[in-house]
């Protein structure tokens, strides 16, 4: 039985006395559907009218699929010059690079709720960081060399956390600041030194 409500379109299973109701999350485009609008067509397909307009339900295709939202990375500037679009494996940047910023968006087909974001950076941050509810961005400067890894979760509204997108940050530092750097004028002074030794033994 599918039966159509001021907060959704329900499923009802007599035999096993179950519910399942679908709402804006699962794609409707709206919750309040009005009394008695309602039509089954001789191919089967099941017509609801609502207050934003029509759903056709095909109710041999329609499955209790439950999904988590999760969002995505959509866009990635590198100090307003370099731009991943919108699933990097990696993100490379060098320690010139003064600020970079992740864009992010929730695959959720819940345009009327505000979504709310956190964020926590791998290798800088001890904590998950809270976004303010309505942001999508996050920026970063001066970040120094090494390795990070940038997690974005979705935010519901009893705060529990929903997915998590990910992406790997690799900031490689001016050759002056690199190990091999530094190993090779160690190198140099101890080889330098020798030689110095050397002469002042002959001399």
């Amino acid at each position: 039985l599918w039966i159509s409500t001021e907060n959704g379109l329900s499923r009802f299973d007599p035999s096993t006395g179950s519910f399942n109701t679908f709402s804006i999350s699962d794609g409707l485009t709206s919750n309040q559907f009005y009394l008695n609008a309602a039509l089954r067509d001789s191919s089967g397909l099941l017509y609801f009218g609502h207050t934003a307009g029509l759903s056709i339900i095909d109710p041999m295709r329609t499955k209790a699929v439950h999904t988590v939202a999760a969002p995505c990375f959509t866009r990635i500037s590198v100090a307003d010059r370099v731009n991943y679009s919108p699933y990097p494996s990696i993100v490379r940047l060098h320690e010139r690079d003064r600020s970079i910023t992740f864009e992010f968006s929730a695959l959720t087909f819940d345009s009327k709720k505000e979504s709310r974001y956190a964020y926590c950076l791998e290798g800088q941050d001890l904590e998950w960081v809270e976004l303010p509810a309505g942001s999508h961005s996050v920026n970063f400067t001066s970040m120094r060399p090494g390795k990070y890894t940038l997690k974005v979760r979705l935010l519901e509204g009893d705060d529990t956390q929903c997915g998590i997108c990910e992406v790997p940050v690799r900031v490689v530092p001016y050759f002056y600041h690199s190990w091999w750097f530094y190993l090779l004028s160690l190198l140099i002074l101890i080889v330098a030194f020798l030689i110095y030794q050397d002469w002042r033994v002959k001399n």
